[in-house]
């Protein structure tokens, strides 16, 4: 999640950086996960993690930095040779979160240093961080530090990439999608892509060779003739099943589960294909008035892809998203509710459309994804259909993680010129079919 500086000297570089000087212990741990989050997530800048003062020294005499802020999580009283003044940032902030009985020592070691900023940790623990990201955001853009999609409005589209690559370049924990995954969307982004273009671009793939025949194959998606061949199979199964499949074989494969985390992934993919099967019938059989400009390759992606958000905050911070469940449990509360009453350290929304938004995926895609639980005041059809489906798919017992039933956001319910009722309806005629088919298609997935 972070570069350490002990035992290496990294190169120099014009990454804006946050040094977090570290001690050792389950709260520094907690709170260097707070910190991370609000520093990569909602700031764009890499952390480097120092164990001590001297390592931390080390680093900044290194060559050039573009350092932006020094974060100490200390469970101790400084020594007469580690001088807090060392670190001094000018208009940039230090921040020092230390145990309340040490907060006078430190206040008193501050005063010569501009922008400091001294906080008791149990305040952080009692109001779960969120007291700590609003004083970390607040002195961050006071320094003129800002959120790393900020002013990409203003960016003419053809350098709208290489702006992103340069702001998000300082996330450490922002994963790439696997190369299958990402060859297979542009594939199926092309209106006149054929079976054998599709199976030519699969067949490299063992894994997903096999779970495409095994699926064809299966009572689900019975049909005439036998299933020999990949063609056979994306014949058989359509095109959007392929690329659940692929999805679910390659992204938990490969892009996270490399890290060590008790995420359900089963659980990951059941939600999220049923959101795009979901989103699938409702288009198909033109059940609300969504217009005729939905293209498949868009609303199937962003169904697919709406929660990796979700997925990036269990594997890198599992802290958090164990705080935010257990929350969600036993509150009867949702994910997101629990993300704003923590004060947002870092929405899964707005992790996942940073995410997505490093890839060719359309922009229209990014910001579904980075606005499908706060909507605007007048959501497109797009946010609309992954709302709703993203409602319906939990009431039908899909959540990820588990949760209680919500309605609908009302400015969806208005856009849309329907009423929850409506919803209910919606969900009890497509449900079955969807939930058989969710089933077959992750049958066997651990």
């Amino acid at each position: 999640m972070s570069d350490s500086v002990g035992g290496q000297q990294s190169e120099p570089d014009e990454v804006p950086t946050a040094l977090i000087i570290l001690g050792k212990g389950k709260a520094q741990s907690v709170l260097r996960c707070l910190v991370s989050l609000v520093f990569n997530y909602r700031y764009g800048l890499r952390t480097v993690e120092a164990d001590s003062f001297e390592e931390a020294l080390k680093w900044l005499g290194g060559g050039e930095r573009d350092l932006r802020c020094v974060v100490l999580i200390q469970k101790r009283n400084l020594t007469t040779g580690e001088a807090i003044s060392a670190f001094n940032l000018d208009d940039n902030p230090l921040f020092a979160l230390v145990p309340e009985a040490l907060t006078p020592d430190y206040l008193q070691q501050t005063q010569t240093v501009h922008n400091a900023h001294v906080m008791a940790w149990e305040t952080a623990f009692r109001d779960s961080g969120r007291s700590l990201s609003t004083l970390l955001g607040q002195e961050l853009e006071n320094s003129g530090q800002t959120p790393p999609l900020a002013g990409l409005d203003a960016i003419p589209v053809d350098k709208r990439h290489q702006y992103i690559e340069r702001r998000l370049r300082g996330i450490d924990a922002l994963p790439s999608l696997p190369g299958t995954i990402s060859r297979i969307l542009e594939l199926l982004a092309d209106p006149e892509v054929t079976a054998e273009q599709l199976e030519r671009g699969l067949l490299m793939d063992p894994v997903i060779v096999q779970r495409l025949l095994a699926v064809a194959g299966s009572p689900a998606f019975a049909g005439r003739g036998e299933v020999s061949s990949v063609r056979d199979a994306i014949v058989r199964l359509g095109m959007r099943e392929v690329a659940a499949i692929v999805m679910q074989a390659r992204l938990t494969g490969d892009f996270l589960r490399s890290q060590e985390t008790l995420v359900d992934f089963k659980r990951f993919w059941a939600h999220s294909v049923a959101c795009a099967l979901v989103a699938h019938k409702i288009v198909l059989g033109k059940l609300l008035p969504l217009g005729d400009d939905l293209q498949f390759h868009d609303y199937w992606t962003t169904c697919l892809l709406h929660d990796i958000g979700k997925l990036v905050i269990g594997v890198y911070f599992w802290d958090h998203f164990a705080l935010i469940t257990g929350e969600a449990v036993t509150s009867g509360k949702s994910f997101r509710d629990i993300e704003h009453r923590l004060g947002d350290v870092a929405g899964h929304d707005e992790i996942g459309q940073l995410v997505l938004t490093r890839t060719n995926l359309s922009s229209v895609v990014c910001e579904a994804v980075g606005q499908h639980h706060d909507l605007p005041e007048a959501p497109d059809p797009l946010v609309c259909l992954l709302h709703v489906s993203d409602v319906i798919t939990k009431a039908l017992g899909f959540s990820f993680p588990p949760e209680a039933d919500r309605d609908c956001h009302p400015h969806a319910l208005k856009a849309l010129g329907v009423v929850q009722q409506d919803i209910d309806s919606l969900r009890d005629s497509v449900g079955p079919a969807v939930t058989a088919q969710v089933k077959e298609l992750l049958k066997d997935v651990s």
